[in-house]
């Protein structure tokens, strides 16, 4: 949520030979050195979205629990949120089997459940894998930290003046959805990583009066994945919402719950081709909308989708109807959607789009800055 307490020893440098690759995740605090040499340094950043949750491991291996590896450089110890991670990976369940190998609050749901939202990463990560490796013992004390979160215009986005609207706060355990970055409540964290015996509770809260419960609650059935397939057209609801904060939340989550129906197809094809007249403040930067926040997510949405089973009636039609999106990313995410389907009619909408398109590189730039002005 913030970057507070940052350690030297974890910061990792080392000589990069031409033609290396380096895999990190998008979050992670990154930033570049001076470069020394007479020599210019160019680098190609590929963003990589997963479509499906693993339901078993990609690599060859008779392990199955997680191992500390012997060459491991981190200052911290977090046994239980490396765990969860690993068993992720491998299509397992994240948490729940009360296991521990390392420092987790000594142990007591209400000592860790006081360490959320610490200053100290250590302590606050620790806290929250461990009430996730608990598991169905968590969960109650969970969602009433969650519900203690209620009633504080959360979802309010603060001013683009304001720190906070990059994700830096002076108290770490602040929470707020920004129209820049969205940072869920460790509670929400948490319940997601138990997963199946969380989402029943969960899902009782998707209409609750609070739109920030509701952001909440969408992130962690999100996280849970699989175990939350069930509830994907239930997630889909909030889509007619009129708050952009809830829509945008649920359409992440429907980026892992690749199993809503036609209705929520409805829902996303009415948000790509509907204009929002509440939706056209600047997000990021000048000429990008929190409609096309909306957008881009809900292109994203139905690509998963369409990396799923079965895919419903309506699907092609609607990435088809995304590709008048007039930002560039959203055509974009369309056509993979449509090659991702492979059928013939929908290879050929992408191809028609991309035909007179092949030499605009600046993706309709122009005539939105001239719109916007």
């Amino acid at each position: 949520a913030n970057l507070h307490g940052i350690r030297r020893e974890q910061v990792f440098l080392e000589p990069m030979p031409a033609g290396s690759v380096v895999l990190a995740d998008f979050d992670t605090a990154h930033a570049g050195t001076p470069n020394r040499s007479a020599e210019s340094r160019y680098m190609l950043k590929f963003v990589a979205l997963r479509q499906r949750n693993p339901t078993a491991p990609s690599w060859d291996s008779q392990e199955a629990e997680w191992r500390r590896p012997a060459n491991l450089r981190t200052p911290h110890d977090l046994p239980e949120a490396w765990r969860s991670l690993w068993n992720w990976l491998r299509g397992a369940p994240r948490g729940g089997d009360g296991s521990s190998e390392g420092p987790t609050g000594n142990g007591k749901p209400s000592t860790m459940l006081a360490a959320l939202g610490s200053g100290d990463q250590q302590q606050r990560l620790a806290a929250l894998y461990g009430l996730a490796a608990l598991g169905e013992e968590a969960v109650e004390p969970l969602m009433a930290a969650l519900l203690g979160t209620a009633g504080q215009d959360r979802h309010v986005s603060p001013p683009p003046d304001q720190p906070a609207f990059y994700g830096v706060g002076d108290d770490p355990a602040d929470r707020w959805f920004s129209n820049r970055q969205f940072t869920p409540e460790d509670a929400a964290v948490a319940l997601g990583a138990i997963g199946t015996p969380a989402v029943p509770r969960l899902a009782e809260l998707l209409q609750h009066d609070d739109p920030w419960l509701r952001i909440n609650v969408a992130y962690a059935l999100g996280e849970a994945g699989t175990a939350a397939y069930d509830l994907a057209d239930d997630v889909g609801q909030l889509l007619a919402e009129p708050d952009h904060a809830v829509v945008r939340a649920a359409l992440d989550a429907l980026c892992t719950l690749p199993t809503f129906g036609a209705d929520t197809v409805a829902r996303i094809e009415r948000l790509l081709t509907e204009e929002a007249p509440a939706w056209q403040t600047p997000a990021m930067g000048k000429h990008w909308r929190l409609q096309d926040q909306v957008r881009y997510v809900a292109a994203w949405a139905l690509v998963a989708r369409a990396s799923g089973e079965r895919p419903p009636p309506g699907l092609e039609a609607a990435l088809a109807a995304a590709l008048a999106d007039t930002t560039g990313y959203v055509p974009a995410t369309a056509c993979e959607g449509l090659l991702r389907l492979g059928t013939p009619t929908a290879l050929a909408a992408a191809v028609r789009h991309l035909q007179v398109r092949r030499w605009d590189t600046l993706h309709h730039r122009f005539a939105r800055a001239k719109a916007v002005n």
